[in-house]
């Protein structure tokens, strides 16, 4: 939580940046909202409002539909702090349980998925460095939890294609910030979240989606001649 407006703002645009990166990969955004500055009780209203995915000290959140991925390829391992991933069997299933023709779009969402929750952090860093390009790799806030955004987003950049992708797909959130149109959305949707407090999918302005193809894939190693 935060005790003014300073801490307000930065929450604001974190939570603009999680919106502005899912709606340019596509995904929907069903509501954004930040807490009142030195709110107690907000936090039990959050827990109220989307139960499942609920913890303490919530400052603000940004709710879009996040693609489900099975347990059995990717789980929390609370003893390490980690998550675990089984890749390999991940990617058979993918290709033995998906349709060829979706195939792409699922991984393609996946990587939009990471790009999203990697865009809160990266806009923190931005906040306080914005002349600074590179100031990232970035840390997790928290790394023995689960609900952290890096810390997921490197979960699941991992079992699609290790932890250089998590990288990648790092650089590539932080490039399309760093591009004036996109960054000064994130900071039109902040003011008005700053002003309204909540907001809902038809008060939420976001930029169009970029296409069918981005987040790209990673690009295939050329073979040797």
């Amino acid at each position: 939580m935060f005790n003014d407006e300073e801490g307000r703002w930065a929450v604001c645009v974190h939570e603009a940046a999680h919106a502005v990166v899912a709606s340019l990969g596509d995904k929907y955004v069903y509501e954004i909202a930040v807490a009142p500055v030195g709110s107690g009780e907000w936090d039990r209203d959050y827990d109220e409002y989307d139960k499942k995915r609920c913890f303490a000290h919530r400052a603000g959140y940004c709710n879009t539909p996040d693609v489900d991925v099975d347990s059995e390829f990717l789980w929390w391992d609370r003893y390490q702090c980690i998550y675990q991933v089984k890749r390999h069997k991940f990617q058979k299933h993918v290709r033995d349980h998906i349709p060829q023709w979706s195939q792409a779009h699922y991984l393609r969402e996946l990587r939009a998925q990471v790009c999203m929750l990697l865009a809160g952090p990266i806009s923190d860093v931005i906040l306080l460095y914005p002349d600074t390009p590179g100031k990232v790799p970035i840390e997790p806030l928290n790394f023995r939890s689960p609900n952290d955004d890096f810390v997921k987003a490197m979960g699941i950049a991992k079992l699609m294609s290790g932890e250089m992708e998590f990288w990648r797909l790092m650089g590539l959130t932080e490039s399309k910030f760093r591009e004036d149109a996109v960054w000064q959305s994130v900071l039109t949707l902040a003011r008005l979240l700053s002003e309204k407090g909540v907001l809902s999918k038809y008060e939420i302005p976001l930029p169009n989606p970029l296409g069918p193809n981005w987040p790209p894939p990673r690009p295939r190693r050329k073979r040797a001649v």
